[in-house]
């Protein structure tokens, strides 16, 4: 069996966005490694920071399944544990990580962490922390309304447009105003809300 170091170096890696100091490890089914960090993953999560040695591992097979702001906010949380400390509490490092892609430009990411946030810890995350939060949330949801109602007036299937949007810039007022992911990910979540209504 190779050693943590030898299986280091073959492996993915970068540095984390929050903290360059930090090596990010990424393990895939392929590596020879894999089945050791498997139940880790399954007991753990995604993502294990390793404070000790002071890297984050990451489940490669996971993140394949995973938005890119996604990846973003659970990277931002396990380095919220670095900074805090081994005695930090879960609560402590998402309210940490959401601050921290917030201040670093990742709307996206942060809405991911605040949208989860009553379903992880029984309470609401206060956006008053976040300066700009809910102006920028309040005209994404304007664009997003705007765009979907658009396709339908044209009756383009929307989640064709969100996939190709340059296929419809012509056709589109709105299309190079969504073509921000966050804005595209809530013109989804509005879509799929309308959908679920319709069917009740």
């Amino acid at each position: 069996m190779k050693n943590f170091r030898e299986f280091v170096v073959e492996s993915e890696r970068k540095t984390s966005l929050y903290d360059p100091s930090i090596p990010i490890i990424v393990y895939n089914k392929n590596d020879s490694e894999y089945k050791t960090w498997k139940p880790k993953f399954k007991k753990y999560g995604w993502a294990i920071g390793i404070l000790e040695k002071k890297m984050i591992v990451w489940d490669g097979e996971a993140m394949k399944n995973l938005s890119k702001d996604e990846i973003i906010f659970v990277e931002s949380h396990e380095a919220a544990h670095f900074k805090l400390g081994p005695k930090a509490s879960e609560v402590d490092c998402d309210w940490l990580g959401i601050s921290m892609c917030w201040k670093k430009g990742k709307k996206g990411a942060a809405k991911v962490g605040i949208d989860r946030f009553v379903e992880r810890h029984g309470m609401e995350f206060d956006t008053d922390d976040l300066p700009g939060y809910d102006r920028w949330i309040g005209k994404s949801r304007r664009v997003s309304e705007d765009f979907i109602k658009e396709c339908r007036t044209k009756d383009f299937e929307v989640l064709d447009v969100l996939k190709h949007p340059d296929r419809y810039y012509k056709s589109l007022n709105t299309v190079d105003e969504i073509t921000g992911g966050e804005i595209i990910k809530h013109a989804w979540d509005l879509y799929v809300e309308s959908i679920t209504k319709k069917k009740k």
